[in-house]
């Protein structure tokens, strides 16, 4: 049911996305579970006010990535339908190249070879903003809660509940 050329990108960029995923995602999820939990349990243990003020900020990480990802997602499928399209058209031009030698068409195909890979291109930059606004915001939200760790755990310092170690390591 699928032309050549949409097979051959759909099986490279799947194998691409695949190798990604096994390589970054399942790491980081494993990272998250055991060093997250062991972290956060460590964090109540000097100061519960802390631990929440250190992580409020990071709902708003969970907001982007809500709303982001499937944002990202359709641009991707989107990415990877046109892919097969270039693909599809590049594989039909190279088996039947005597034929668009021979009729003189050339020209055609390169305005749709072309018009295709700005298509590509449009996408692309389209990925690489939304990549970027969601990177940029969820460092800008880190930072936040880097402040108000800080602030709660001075004022917390200034009032003798807690110590500069403890929120040394509470940092760490």
């Amino acid at each position: 049911t699928h032309a050549v050329g949409d097979l051959i990108s759909r099986l490279t960029n799947d194998l691409n996305y695949i190798r990604v995923f096994y390589a970054f995602a399942l790491l980081q999820v494993l990272n998250l579970l055991f060093l997250g939990v062991f972290a956060i349990v460590q964090m109540v243990n000097i100061s519960l006010s802390l631990t929440l003020a250190g992580l409020s900020p990071l709902i708003g990480v969970l907001f982007l990535t809500y709303y982001g990802m499937p944002l990202l997602q359709s641009y991707s499928r989107r990415l990877q339908k046109t892919m097969g399209a270039l693909t599809q058209r590049t594989t039909e031009a190279f088996s039947q190249v005597k034929i668009l030698q021979t009729h003189n068409v050339g020209e055609v195909f390169a305005r749709r070879i072309s018009k295709v890979s700005e298509q590509i291109y449009n996408i692309n930059i389209s990925l690489v903003w939304i990549r970027s606004t969601l990177l940029s915001f969820s460092t800008l939200l880190t930072g936040f809660a880097y402040v108000a760790v800080l602030y709660v755990g001075g004022t917390q310092i200034l009032q003798g509940e807690l110590s500069v170690g403890d929120l040394l390591a509470f940092n760490i």
